[in-house]
């Protein structure tokens, strides 16, 4: 089932990059890389939306939507981590408010769940 997701959303990925290349300035970035978009775009992406998808089996639409929520989260923090760029001072509030709403969520969850 999960090769079927992933053939599916790599095939919409292909798709959406033949349609956006004529619309792209024409070498704006380098050939190395597209190697990086080609395995950002063909991989990762899809496995990361197929592995959501497949969630939804084991866990409730909500918690899951709580994932996509701390997706956002890290993806500034990786930015800042691995590209030096730094958030703004409002980026780092909401996303420190998103990382306690979660983690009380969890603590309230797993609160319940042992009365």
């Amino acid at each position: 089932m999960i090769s079927v997701s992933l053939a599916v959303i790599a095939a919409g990925g292909l798709l959406a990059a033949v349609i956006a290349w004529p619309l792209a300035a024409p070498l704006a970035i380098g050939l190395d890389s597209f190697a990086v978009l080609a395995v950002m775009g063909l991989v990762q992406l899809p496995l990361a939306l197929a592995l959501i998808a497949l969630s939804t089996r084991f866990l409730p639409a909500g918690e899951v939507a709580l994932f996509l929520v701390l997706e956002a989260v890290f993806g500034t923090l990786w930015v800042w981590l691995f590209l030096a760029e730094a958030p703004s001072s409002f980026t780092l509030l909401a996303g420190g408010l998103v990382l306690l709403t979660l983690a009380l969520h969890a603590a309230w969850g797993m609160r319940r769940t042992t009365l």
